[in-house]
C-alpha cells in the first residue's frame, strides 16, 4: 500500500516523487537508495541526480554474471 486515507488528508506511506495529479489520483513515483563500496572498482562517468535503470553498470571492472543476473 502507498497512501492511507484518513478523514479527508492521504498520508504516503514511503517516500517518492509525485509524478502526476489528476482531479481524482496521484501517480507517485517510489525511489530507494542505495549505498554500495566501492573497493577494487572503478565508477564510470555519471553524475549526482542521474537517473540509472535495474542491471546498468556502473564500474569498470570484471562482471560477476551469476550476481548481474539475479539483479535482472
Amino acid at each position: 500500500m502507498y497512501a492511507t486515507s484518513g478523514r479527508s488528508k492521504l498520508k504516503v506511506q514511503e517516500s517518492g516523487v509525485v509524478l502526476k495529479i489528476a482531479k481524482d489520483h496521484i501517480v507517485i513515483g517510489l525511489q530507494d537508495s542505495v549505498t554500495k563500496i566501492l573497493t577494487g572498482l572503478h565508477p564510470r562517468k555519471t553524475e549526482n541526480g542521474q537517473k540509472v535503470y535495474k542491471g546498468e553498470v556502473l564500474t569498470s571492472g570484471s562482471l560477476d554474471i551469476k550476481e548481474y543476473m539475479d539483479i535482472v
